[in-house]
Order: structure tokens, then C-alpha cells, then sequence
């Protein structure tokens, strides 16, 4: 694959498809792996430490401060 532009792509595409392979990005979208959408993977169990449980973050989406209260 190979950005044209701005605004286009040209992909690999096999021979026998027999299209142009030049898209508009407008066309484009990213490959999702998951076979049903709808269905959301559980996440894993907490890890309980002094009776508490606890988590491992990977990183931080978003924060905010509403009320000087800090949220993630």
C-alpha cells in the first residue's frame, strides 16, 4: 500500500481482481478482527492484592478535572 497525495492510496492487489488500485480514502476503512462486533471480549479479572483488587493499565485514554477531581 502506498499513499497517492493526500487524499488516495494505491494497493496491492492481485492480478486476477482485475480493478483499479488506486481508492479514495473516503472508501477505505480498517480491518476489524473481530468475527462478531457486537459480542465485547470480557476483560481479565483483577489482580487482588491486600483484599483489594487491582489492575494493570496499558495506558491512559483520556483524563479530565471536573470539580478539581481528576478522571481518567
Amino acid at each position: 500500500m502506498a499513499r497517492i497525495g493526500t487524499s488516495a492510496y494505491k494497493l496491492d492487489l492481485l492480478a486476477l481482481m482485475r480493478i483499479h488500485n488506486t481508492f479514495y480514502i473516503s472508501l477505505l476503512e480498517l480491518h476489524n478482527d473481530n468475527k462478531l462486533p457486537s459480542q465485547r471480549a470480557e476483560p481479565p479479572p483483577p489482580i487482588i492484592i491486600e483484599g483489594e483488587p487491582e489492575y494493570e493499565l496499558e495506558e491512559f485514554v483520556d483524563s479530565r478535572l471536573p470539580y478539581n477531581k481528576l478522571e481518567y
